[in-house]
């Protein structure tokens, strides 16, 4: 894996599905030393700065990894707009660092329909009047 420090593994997937519009955490990110001590202890968590790491936070205790806004499958923020989040997560203990590649896809989701038409219209006294309604899915 090309690891190199004591930072021995990580457990996560290379890849994470994400529905758009969620909010909480993505995924806890998980690592351990090989000290024999329980996992993420003395290991702290950042993510590499740039591209797409810049619109995820990650505490650097516990290794949960969020957007740092809500993401919109219509409206992709990835650098290169194909809803697939590309970030690297570092992973650090006394004794170096390692890093993890992720791929956060951001999924889909039925979105409620909205209305866009105008909500008052205006017409003559015993004329015809023909209102169109659009509902947009």
């Amino acid at each position: 894996m090309g690891f190199t420090s004591k930072v021995h593994e990580y457990q996560i997937l290379s890849a994470i599905e994400f529905t758009e519009n969620e909010i909480g955490s993505v995924t806890d990110v998980d690592a351990n030393d090989g000290d024999s001590g329980s996992k993420d202890v003395g290991i702290t968590f950042s993510l590499a700065s740039g591209g797409d790491n810049d619109l995820f936070a990650i505490d650097n205790s516990t290794g949960v990894l969020t957007f740092v806004s809500s993401p919109d499958y219509e409206v992709p923020t990835d650098a290169n707009t194909d809803n697939y989040y590309e970030i690297t997560v570092i992973a650090t203990d006394s004794d170096g660092s390692t890093n993890k590649n992720i791929t956060i896809a951001v999924t889909d989701a039925n979105d409620a329909p909205q209305i866009t038409s105008s909500a008052t219209t205006d017409f003559a006294e015993n004329g015809t009047y023909c209102f169109r309604c659009t509902i947009n899915r």
